[in-house]
């Protein structure tokens, strides 16, 4: 949907723009080219006091239009009239302006009206989104009880294992029948330590070692 824009009415609603300022219309402009990038729209912008009048070459572009109305012979609020009788289908345009007459013209063609401060807010930039927290928020009590259900506490440490029963008493006897030797020791990993040794062991290699 095209716009067509009081230029000086809608100075008057911006902040940081003034009338008095003799570059104020460039300055307009340059910000509805923004807008019309970013909102991909298309916009005729009528300004007071232009000599000769009629539609700017330099200042058009970027999908707007530019357009002064011939000082002491014309108003912007005529051209704006005159505009809206000539439209093909003014029920798709946004008339911008705060002056009541021309609403009521642009109403009376079924043209979309929308007041000029209004409109100022669309042509703020939009504002970044909030960075996020560093800190996360604390978890409430549902939510906890539901971490936990999801993950479960972890199984307990070897230390906490509880030992295996003792062997009955008939498995004592027969390890004590079949002697009281302790099994050989493992043989030690290259570069480790041996572990210490019984005397029993001791005799038990130098038997099988010995020099005949």
């Amino acid at each position: 949907m095209p716009f067509l824009i009081d230029g000086h009415n809608l100075i008057a609603a911006l902040p940081d723009l003034k009338l008095d300022d003799p570059h104020d219309e460039v300055w307009l402009v340059l910000r509805l080219r923004l807008w019309a990038a970013r909102e991909g729209r298309k916009a005729v912008v009528v300004f007071d006091r232009g000599l000769p009048g009629g539609k700017s070459r330099e200042l058009s572009g970027g999908g707007v239009e530019v357009t002064f109305a011939s000082q002491g012979r014309s108003t912007a609020d005529a051209v704006i009239r005159e505009r809206l009788r000539r439209l093909r289908n003014p029920g798709g345009w946004t008339v911008v302006t705060s002056d009541r007459e021309v609403q009521a013209a642009a109403r009376a063609v079924g043209a979309q009206v929308m007041t000029s401060p209004a409109f100022a807010v669309q042509l703020a930039p939009p504002t970044p989104p909030e960075t996020a927290p560093d800190k996360p928020e604390e978890l409430s009590p549902a939510e906890m009880a539901e971490w936990l259900a999801l993950f479960p506490e972890p199984p307990e440490s070897p230390e906490s294992v509880e030992e295996p029963p003792a062997a009955p008493p008939e498995a004592g006897r027969q390890q004590k029948a079949a002697g009281e030797r302790k099994p050989k020791s493992p043989a030690t990993p290259y570069g480790q330590k041996p572990a210490e040794v019984t005397p029993d062991e001791v005799e038990e290699w130098l038997r099988l070692f010995r020099k005949k």
